[in-house]
């Protein structure tokens, strides 16, 4: 059965009640129905309380128990931040399909907002659901990228289309990590060509650029912060 968020439910929680919830689902690993019984604020109601919370900061049952091996301190700040985090703006997924690590490396991958979000749905329509630099067109291999990074953005810096970028899991690694970058006239600058080309990269890349233009204010950051 398809059900939808009730937004306007999860909207009117306090945020300790919403801590406590997503932490038992992303800790402990609980059910919703468990959940639902044992958190003071909310209905058991089949676990239907707790999934509307769950579900609301857009994770599904990839994340139960995920952050087990977190320290209390990682959980806390990481649920604070998703407390002030509204999904109009951001849904939050792991890259799991094309990476899977281990311990603090994972909580920086939990955090990557992608999915059906305004900035998201906006982005995916300057480069008409296309890679920034290759014919890569399907929404499931299509991740929206900050140009600067998310925890160095203000908030108006995070849902800035200027901001962002739309990219194939290879190309979102290599501009991620450094190993490409922009001009200010949107010419692909490379760190090392000739060991990407030893790899069988492409490193001839031509960057579509889209109506809305990156920036150039957070190109200029991106290739400071790597370097070039």
């Amino acid at each position: 059965m398809n059900k939808s968020v009730d937004k306007k439910f999860v909207e009117n929680l306090s945020p300790e009640i919403i801590k406590r919830v997503l932490y038992n689902y992303l800790v402990e690993g609980h059910s919703y129905r468990k959940i639902g019984r044992e958190t003071e604020g909310i209905d058991e109601n089949h676990g239907w309380d707790a999934w509307n919370i769950v579900q609301y900061y857009g994770f599904n049952k990839e994340y139960k128990g995920m952050l087990k091996n977190f320290s209390l301190m990682e959980v806390e700040s990481y649920l604070d931040e998703l407390k002030a985090t509204k999904t109009s703006e951001y849904e939050i997924k792991v890259r799991d399909s094309y990476v899977i690590k281990e311990g603090k490396e994972v909580y920086s991958t939990v955090k990557t907002r992608i999915g059906q979000s305004e900035l998201r749905k906006a982005t995916i329509a300057n480069y008409k659901q296309k890679c920034g630099f290759c014919n890569i067109s399907e929404l499931e291999l299509l991740f929206t990228a900050h140009i600067k990074h998310w925890s160095q953005s203000t908030s108006k810096e995070k849902t800035d289309l200027g901001n962002a970028i739309l990219l194939c899991p290879l190309h979102d690694l290599l501009f991620e990590h450094g190993f490409i970058t922009l001009s200010d006239n949107y010419e692909v600058m490379y760190k090392d060509k000739k060991s990407l080309s030893a790899q069988g990269i492409d490193t001839n890349l031509i960057f579509k650029k889209p109506p809305k233009s990156p920036y150039k204010k957070y190109l200029e950051y991106h290739r400071d912060y790597h370097n070039f």
